[in-house]
């Protein structure tokens, strides 16, 4: 087998853009020390690219000692005879068989006969592997997946691999130093921003320090890693928004941000408009121009969900709850949403009839009998109606509603003395939310059917929740208002529902009580607690941890309302940057001295495990760790965290007194 030194990659390259290829398997291979050697004969050409561990490797009559980041080709027919020296030997393997395609030149037979890319043995160590261990994640992930359709996936990304395989060796073989740290980060970054990507995930891809990936990017690019992620995925957002008739779930999920919720929350921070706001202030202007290295650069894409999209749970659990997300994600069958909509447009018809003669009935009659009367100072009677804008245009709603359903807003209503007559299932179920007479109107897509039996005379939907029907089937049940799924803060959006609800004077006398109920807690708190003590929010999941924000989960309360500190890296990756979820080794670098931790029912064995990671840290040591229930700490409306203040003083004080 020879060495990868001295071999044109260019020439390869050439080649392997003439061949036809098949994939004729992938695998991932784990081998425990001590074990009886690999024997294998490759039954078509193939990589082996090592994962982890140190070994040798016999190919026929060569032995060669491989360790992390080696790769070998070979051919058809060669025996691979692998010996673990370490305690564990991990590789992936990739068969394949290519043909050169016809018609061909000369050249590039005889270039073929020659050199043999399919066949030729070689053996090179890699300098950086991250773009590499990406792709053939990806390939063997899609390689198990039961559709057809995803074998083609794999295709692609072989082709990928093999093209950053050769300019990667090309580059090593001209340049014979490692390549440029952050050139390497801006490129994953670019190919790789559909992903969860995380600041210690780089600096392990890229075998250097946070702190020097950190510095040495925002040297060279003048900003940290994570918010140039973010700027590659707000771009690719606002040409999805205009370029397309995408739903924000399916945005969402093609530039990889977990849900609709938390997309469009991280969209307004750094645009200043919704992304539905924005879709129609700019769709057919010639202002927002298409982002260079975009794939969907397309003017009219259609990039609706389909059946491959598959969506992770919401955010801010903000919807169903662990359980009820997998369904809300689920498409609706066609026959059923065929059979609403009918429903609600032959509602909407009857609905309308009504609505002219209720209309003609307040606005008075034409008549010129009328219009006489009406001269001789015959008072008309007040509007009952009046003209409200939103995110989906205008619409005439009741000045004073009474029969109000909202999917998720309950305790905005509830603030404000105002009981909904129906909602989604989730605010029903979890919280501190008196549920009695709101009828349940299900989960994500919404009962249509049984939310126009409740005959609402005025229908408020957060966008996201708006996709499961559409506009026109919700409006045509009752005047309809669709809003953001977050506003700027809980008072704002408390001061929208006083206006939409006619009750702005509620609004504000408990927006004033709510400010003296902080004032009093804070005052409390800040008694037991010194200003530079830092604060976080941990989240165990089975199997998964994530690190919250100022939002919800305790948030707004620890961070906002009672002015306490996060630890620096919290504020860093969390607050300032996009980070959520984080791998189990790395939870102790973001607990600072006071730590608030939701566990997960189905958690217990997952805290139990790894628990004993940060034991190390100082909220521990010092037994300021406060337990907080993830059911009542998930929704961040005025009713909720009116109750979230009062538990959340109550353990400060208890336990630092």
């Amino acid at each position: 087998m020879l060495g990868g030194e001295g071999l044109d990659w260019n020439q390869h390259a050439l080649l392997w853009n003439h061949a036809l290829i098949r994939m004729m398997d992938i695998r991932f291979l784990t081998l425990p020390r001590g074990s009886e050697p690999y024997i294998y004969r490759l039954p078509a050409s193939g990589f082996m690219y090592v994962a982890s561990g140190q070994a040798k490797v016999h190919a026929e009559a060569d032995t060669y000692q491989v360790e992390q980041h080696d790769l070998l080709h070979g051919g058809k027919g060669i025996r691979l005879v692998i010996e673990p020296d370490e305690e564990w030997f991990s590789f992936y393997l990739i068969l394949y068989k290519a043909t050169l395609t016809y018609p061909r030149s000369r050249q590039i037979h005889r270039l073929y006969a020659e050199i043999r890319p399919f066949d030729i043995p070689y053996v090179c160590s890699l300098t950086s592997t991250s773009l590499l261990q990406g792709l053939l994640a990806d390939m063997i992930r899609h390689w198990q997946h039961p559709l057809p359709v995803y074998k083609l996936k794999v295709k692609a990304s072989f082709y990928q691999f093999v093209f950053e395989l050769m300019r990667m060796l090309d580059e090593q073989e001209r340049e014979g130093s490692k390549p440029d740290l952050v050139e390497l980060t801006v490129r994953y970054l670019q190919e790789n921003y559909q992903k969860s990507i995380t600041m210690d995930e780089l600096a392990v891809m890229f075998n250097c320090s946070v702190s020097h990936l950190s510095r040495a990017f925002k040297h060279q690019m003048g900003a940290s890693p994570i918010h140039y992620l973010i700027q590659i995925r707000m771009e690719h957002a606002k040409e999805l928004l205009l370029g397309s008739k995408a739903s924000l779930k399916t945005i969402a999920d093609r530039i990889g941000y977990p849900d609709g919720f938390y997309f469009s929350r991280m969209f307004k921070k750094h645009t200043g408009y919704s992304p539905q706001h924005y879709r129609n202030l700019f769709t057919g202007t010639t202002d927002m121009h298409p982002v260079p290295y975009s794939p969907f650069n397309k003017a009219g894409i259609d990039m609706e969900q389909g059946s491959f999209s598959q969506y992770t749970e919401n955010y801010y659990q903000y919807i169903q709850g662990e359980k009820q997300m997998k369904k809300m994600y689920t498409k609706p069958s066609t026959v059923a949403m065929t059979m609403l909509l009918c429903f609600a447009l032959l509602l909407g018809a009857c609905q309308s009839t009504a609505n002219n003669a209720a209309t003609s009935t307040i606005q008075g009659s034409s008549s010129p009998a009328a219009r006489e009367t009406a001269a001789a100072g015959a008072v008309e009677e007040p509007a009952t109606t009046r003209i409200y804008k939103h995110l989906d245009g205008e619409t005439e709603i009741p000045l004073e509603p009474k029969r109000v359903f909202t999917d998720l807003k309950v305790g905005q209503m509830m603030a404000l003395g105002v009981k909904p007559i129906g909602s989604a299932t989730y605010p029903l179920q979890t919280g501190f939310i008196n549920s009695e007479g709101i009828e349940d109107v299900g989960i994500y897509p919404l009962n249509l059917e049984k939310l126009a039996a409740l005959e609402p005379d005025l229908i408020i939907l957060t966008e996201a929740w708006r996709d499961g029907g559409g506009y026109e089937v919700f409006s045509k049940i009752a005047p309809t208002v669709v809003i953001p799924n977050h506003a700027e803060s809980m008072a704002d959006e408390l001061r929208m529902f006083g206006d939409l609800l006619g009750k702005k004077e509620e609004g504000e006398r408990w927006l004033a009580d709510f400010e003296a109920k902080v004032k009093t807690a804070k005052e409390k708190v800040d008694a037991v607690i010194g200003g530079e003590e830092t604060f976080t929010i941990l989240n165990v999941r089975k199997d998964a941890f994530f690190i919250y924000d100022d939002v919800n989960m305790g948030g707004s309360i620890i961070y906002k309302y009672l002015g306490l500190k996060p630890l620096e890296k919290v504020q860093a990756d969390v607050l300032d940057g996009e980070v959520w979820e984080v791998s189990a080794e790395v939870v102790p670098e973001y607990i600072g001295d006071h730590l608030l931790l939701a566990t997960n029912k189905d958690a217990g064995e997952t805290l139990e495990r790894y628990e004993k990671l940060w034991t190390n840290t100082s909220a521990v040591k010092n037994d300021k760790v406060y337990q907080i229930d993830f059911e009542q700490f998930l929704l961040s409306d005025p009713i909720s965290l009116s109750h979230q203040l009062d538990i959340i003083t109550d353990l400060l004080v208890e336990k630092n007194k």
